[in-house]
Formats: structure tokens, C-alpha cells, sequence
């Protein structure tokens, strides 16, 4: 258990919802027009049922018809099968290219005394593999400022890692306390101020990575779920998580559709539909 982390103490150990339970949900929710299926829960990679592992559970999700878009909320490094980026990889395969894998710091020292248990070289490790392993892939993390007795060369590494990763979104958390956690004993507590001043760097930081690969999605096809609107504006997101808006007469509500994207403008994308009623990894459309 992290040892800043107070789930445990509110919602008690971990437990696996009844696989054919979630395969009867999930075929409710498509029945009734649902495109795409969002797993979450705490620790999802710990899931398990009769044997029956996340891996095996998104292989039967994926069988559903018609054939939904998977995605994963969030997972930890530790217990994320291998198996998913060869799934996202899959072009006949509906687990989407995205994967949100909190990081925390990319310092040992204060990942150790986090009681994380993975490295910052794993961790960076793994992001490279996936960027290797699924073209285009969109990765999301945690990162924490002002952990006790991080130092200002600890929050340097853990800028360093993000700047040299593949990432390009982050959520970004202030330490606080709660009394009931291992960490509030610990000593050298961060200043408030300090620690605001690393989360604004931390949110600088997540701003110029979000820019630089939105600015690589101009001039790609991309599959959008449309999911809001305003005006004659439809709003939704990429397989990879990104942000897109499109000028449309005709309506797009829940409609999954090709999109070309042709400006970066901001936090959205922008561009024109090119197809509709596209399945989740269909072949792109030419230009």
C-alpha cells in the first residue's frame, strides 16, 4: 500500500465484480446504443474472477456486438499485463490506443519512500515500449509535488522523465495530509509555497507536452466519438484521447466517425468528417 494513499482505509481491500456480471451490463449498455466501454475501478489490474484475469475480461468485451470501443481508465505499471499493448496494436481489436499509468515522481528516492514499487528507468521503460509497440498511443499519468523530503534535484528528475517521455497529459496533485496515512509522519514536510510552485511547473510542463502531440495529430484520420454539442458544433474524442471539434449541419450525436484533422488549436483539434458509422479500428479512409 502507497504510503501517502487513503483508499484502503475508506473503501477496504480490493474486490472483482462477477465476470459474466460485467458481461451482462456491458451488453445492456450497448443494447442501448452505447459505442464505447470505459473499465474502472482501484487497482483494475488486480482483477479477477474464477482465473479469469483483466486481459481475459476485455477479450470477451470485445466479442460483444456491434463491436464496441474499449478503453481503460486507469492502471498501475505494476500489474499491467503486456498482453493490452499487443490487444491496442490488434487492428481487429477494439481496445483503443490510451493508457493512463499514474508515475508520481520520477525519483527512486521519493518513489521509494512512496512505497511505489516500480523504478523511474521502469517506469520510463514501459512508456518508450508503448510508444514503440502501438504508433500513435495516448499516454496519460499522475505526478504528485511536494511529497515530504522531496528535494528540489528529486523534482528535477521527475521533470526530466516527463520532458524525455512519450506522455503528453497530466494530472497534476498538490501532497496533502491525511492523518490516518504512513506519510504523515514522515519529516521534512514540503512548504505550501514550494509546493505550488512545482505544481505550477508540473502543469507548464504538461501544457508543451499536450501542444506538441496535438500538433502531431494534424494531417492524420482519426475515429471520434461524438459526445456533446454546441451550436452547430460537435464536440468528442480520438481513440487516443484527444480532444476534437467539427462544424456539422446533420446531427453526430454518438456517432463514431473518421475524422481528418486539420488544426491544433489550443486544447482541440479541429477537422472534417470523412466517413461515419466507422467500426473502432476500421481502416482508415484515403485522403
Amino acid at each position: 500500500m502507497c504510503s501517502y494513499c487513503y483508499i484502503p482505509f475508506a473503501r477496504g481491500r480490493s474486490r472483482s465484480r462477477v465476470f459474466e456480471d460485467v458481461i451482462a451490463e456491458a451488453s445492456a449498455l450497448l443494447a442501448r446504443g452505447a459505442k464505447e466501454l470505459v473499465l474502472t475501478g482501484v487497482n483494475i489490474g488486480d482483477y479477477r474472477d474464477e482465473g479469469r484475469g483483466l486481459t481475459a475480461l476485455i477479450d470477451r468485451l470485445n466479442t460483444l456486438g456491434p463491436q464496441p470501443r474499449l478503453r481503460i481508465s486507469s492502471i498501475e505499471l505494476s500489474n499491467l499485463p503486456g498482453t493490452l499493448l499487443e490487444r491496442m496494436a490488434d487492428p481487429g481489436h477494439g481496445l483503443v490506443p490510451y493508457l493512463h499509468v499514474p508515475l508520481q515522481s520520477g525519483s527512486d528516492a521519493v518513489l521509494n519512500a512512496m512505497r511505489r514499487p516500480y523504478t523511474a528507468e521502469e517506469y520510463a521503460a514501459f512508456m518508450r515500449r508503448a510508444a514503440r509497440a502501438v504508433p500513435g498511443i495516448g499516454l496519460s499519468a499522475d505526478v504528485m509535488a511536494g511529497f515530504p523530503g522531496e528535494t528540489q534535484g528529486d523534482f528535477q528528475q521527475t521533470c526530466d522523465l516527463i520532458e524525455q517521455s512519450p506522455l503528453f497529459h497530466l494530472h497534476v496533485f498538490q501532497y496533502s495530509e491525511r492523518e490516518e496515512v504512513a506519510s504523515a509522519r514522515f519529516p521534512n514536510k514540503i512548504a505550501q509555497e514550494t509546493i505550488r510552485d512545482r505544481s505550477k511547473t508540473l502543469i507548464r510542463l504538461a501544457a508543451e507536452k499536450k501542444h506538441v502531440f496535438y500538433a502531431s495529430a494534424v494531417g492524420t484520420i482519426r475515429p471520434v466519438l461524438f459526445e456533446s454539442r454546441r451550436g452547430d458544433f460537435w464536440f468528442g474524442h480520438t481513440d487516443n484521447y484527444l480532444d476534437v471539434c467539427v462544424s456539422s449541419m446533420e446531427s453526430l450525436e454518438n456517432c463514431l466517425a473518421w475524422v481528418l484533422i486539420e488544426e491544433s488549436r489550443g486544447e482541440m483539434l479541429y477537422g472534417t468528417v470523412r466517413s461515419v458509422q466507422c467500426l473502432p479500428k476500421e481502416k482508415a479512409p484515403l485522403e
